[in-house]
Parts: structure tokens; C-alpha cells; sequence
């Protein structure tokens, strides 16, 4: 069972009366590479839109400056960020509403499963594009996903984060028993608005795979069609009336290849 971090709960409920600038340091306690320092304060200051942001590698510390409600922010997400590499995450969910705003949620995801940079790198373009979220970064070292957006959008991500980051050396009946079942979230919960996701594992291979996904995107006219290729999966966005046309297609031509 999940939980939501106490420092999500108290933080969430502060109301910050003034947005006062400030400046502030932040020692790297556990990232001790510049090209990591780097990558970690890239995520940070690129997800929070703080213009001064510098590392000083030497020093090991981070500097931010900012409206106060930002850097409040950067400090929550530096606590998350600077951990070890080889210290695996919890269940905890990790969230920051700021502002006292319900609908603005930063979050951190990470991705257990597939630390690769390149699946990584897969999943945050599918996440980004899915959602048409523009704040979305990772940082690479401990598979993190850092996102600021409404609530909505981060809720899709959420379930699709949960459904993707699945161990990538499942015995094949678990892959077929997975391939059989329906993947779906409907946001708005209506039929004009689906998310699903197609799981094609009789595609051997990552070429097989993007042919068979660029021959249903063209034939289906569905809008929004991102793949993750260590799972085989293609997640679909779009009107369920296009969504089963793309998922008979992907059967016909499954069952075509055996």
C-alpha cells in the first residue's frame, strides 16, 4: 500500500502570503559526480522555471534563486533528488501542491524496473506526450521522473507510470496473460477521451515491434500513439471509436505474423 509523504501533507496546506526572492544553497550530500550535480539541478531548475540556478562543483552545492513559493519547491525536490544510485525507492507518494492550489501538483515518480537511460528517456517521452504535459524532466542516476502540471494530467501519469514499470523479464504466459487483459483509463470518463494501452508481445523483436505499431497509427488515424519498447507496449490516446479500430488491427496483424 502506498503512502503519502508527510512532508507532501504538511507543505501542501501552506499558503504562502508573500513572494518575497530569495537566495539559497544546497549541499550535494550524496551526488558526487559535476555531469550528475548537473543533471539533478537541470531537473530541478528546469521543472520549477527558476532562472538563477548554478552549480559549483568544487563546493558541491547548489544555488537557487527565486520567489520564496519556488524555492520552497527546489528544496523539496532536492531532498528527494540527492540520493544514492544504488538505494532503491519505496512506495511512497511524493507530491507538493504549492501555493494552497489544488489543481498544481509536483511530483516525483521512480522508475524501478527499467533504469536504462534509454527506457528512462521512453517513458518520460510517453509520459510528456500523452498527457501534453510541458514541465516534465528525469533524472537518470536514481530513474526519476519530476513533473509540475494539474492535477489531471499527473493522475494519467500516475496510472500509466504503475502499468509500465513492470519487471521487463516476465516468463512469457505472465507477458500473454497481460496482452489479454484491458489497459484503460478514461480521464473525463467518457468515450470521447480514452487512454489505453496494447501490450504486443509476440513481436520478437523492437523492429517487428515499430513496424507493426506505424502500420496501425497510419490505418487507425488514431492522434496520439507512443510506444515503450521493452515491454512491447503502444499506449493510444483518442476517441474509443478510433482506440477498437487500432486494437483489431493490432490483432488481425498479430495473428498474421504467427
Amino acid at each position: 500500500m502506498t503512502r503519502i509523504s508527510a512532508c507532501a501533507l504538511l507543505l501542501a496546506g501552506a499558503v504562502f502570503s508573500q513572494n518575497v526572492q530569495q537566495t539559497r544553497t544546497f549541499h550535494f550530500a550524496n551526488t558526487s559526480s559535476g555531469p550528475n550535480m548537473q543533471e539533478l539541478a537541470m531537473a530541478i531548475c528546469s521543472v520549477t522555471e527558476i532562472k538563477k540556478c548554478t552549480v559549483d562543483s568544487s563546493r558541491q552545492d547548489l544555488v537557487a534563486g527565486g520567489p520564496d513559493t519556488k524555492i520552497a519547491v527546489v528544496e523539496w525536490l532536492f531532498d528527494l533528488l540527492d540520493k544514492p544510485a544504488n538505494v532503491m525507492p519505496d512506495d511512497t507518494i511524493h507530491e507538493f501542491r504549492p501555493n494552497g492550489n489544488p489543481s498544481e501538483v509536483f511530483r516525483v515518480f521512480y522508475i524501478k524496473h527499467s533504469r536504462s537511460r534509454g527506457a528512462l528517456g521512453e517513458i518520460a517521452t510517453l509520459l510528456r506526450s500523452i498527457t501534453e504535459t510541458r514541465l516534465l524532466f528525469t533524472y537518470y542516476p536514481i530513474g526519476a521522473v519530476v513533473v509540475d502540471d494539474i492535477s489531471t494530467k499527473v493522475a494519467i501519469q500516475e496510472w500509466l507510470v504503475n502499468e509500465l514499470d513492470q519487471p521487463l523479464d516476465a516468463p512469457a504466459p505472465v507477458q500473454q496473460a497481460r496482452a489479454k487483459e484491458l489497459h484503460e483509463y478514461r480521464p473525463s470518463g467518457t468515450s470521447d477521451d480514452v487512454v489505453r494501452i496494447f501490450y504486443l508481445p509476440d513481436t520478437p523483436t523492437v523492429a517487428e515491434f515499430q513496424r507493426l505499431v506505424t502500420s496501425v497509427r497510419t490505418d487507425s488515424n488514431v492522434r496520439r500513439l507512443f510506444t515503450y519498447n521493452a515491454l512491447r507496449a503502444a499506449v493510444l490516446r483518442d476517441t474509443e471509436d478510433r482506440i477498437v479500430t487500432a486494437g483489431k488491427l493490432f490483432e488481425e496483424r498479430t495473428q498474421a505474423q504467427r
